[in-house]
């Protein structure tokens, strides 16, 4: 077991929290974690983090420690599959998330083979831990066309929308993220 606190607890006397978060979670479902797990560590992780609702990835738990262990005005960086934009077991985080952080920048590379064995549609999220004003701008850089061979920031194209948008649907719905539309 690593005690981040034994190990780093200069950053959260001194500062509060890191400066940056850096991640690629885990991406481990209900059903394999069910599999691999018992029934308890479940329970156990139900109770210590508030995004934990439903069937949810693993993945969704980092999203949350990572902000929690940020400072006020951190960043976080994660690459972590899309489905928290849209799926049911997400609306708790997407809620957390518009409460805690800025989402800065969404960049879409699921057109790209990014990992071998993870069959999954990833994004990097770019969010900060900071008061955010009632409405501020989200950069989206989503590729030009669904297939790329390899990341080449060129073929992405940046738009802006205004984060009032984040709390327009119901269950704070964010696929239209990836869309240019």
């Amino acid at each position: 077991d690593f005690d981040y606190r034994l190990f780093f607890s200069e950053v959260f006397r001194d500062k509060n929290g890191f400066d940056i978060v850096i991640a690629n979670p885990p991406y481990l479902s209900a059903i394999e974690f069910k599999k691999h797990y018992p029934a308890e560590q479940r329970e156990i992780l139900n109770k210590l983090f508030e995004t934990a609702h439903g069937t949810y990835d693993l993945y969704i738990l980092f999203i949350e420690k990572g902000i929690k262990l940020l400072r006020e005005g951190g960043n976080l960086a994660f690459i972590n599959p899309n489905k928290y934009l849209s799926a049911k077991y997400a609306v708790a985080l997407r809620e957390y998330l518009v409460r805690e952080v800025r989402l800065d920048r969404l960049l879409d590379v699921s057109g790209i083979n990014v990992f071998e064995t993870a069959a999954v549609y990833p994004v990097v999220s770019f969010m900060s831990k900071a008061k955010a004003p009632a409405t501020y701008d989200v950069n989206l850089l989503l590729p030009k066309k669904r297939d790329l061979e390899r990341f080449d920031l060129n073929e992405f194209v940046s738009y802006r929308i205004s984060s009032t948008l984040l709390s327009v649907l119901p269950e704070h719905i964010w696929g239209f993220l990836l869309s240019n539309n």
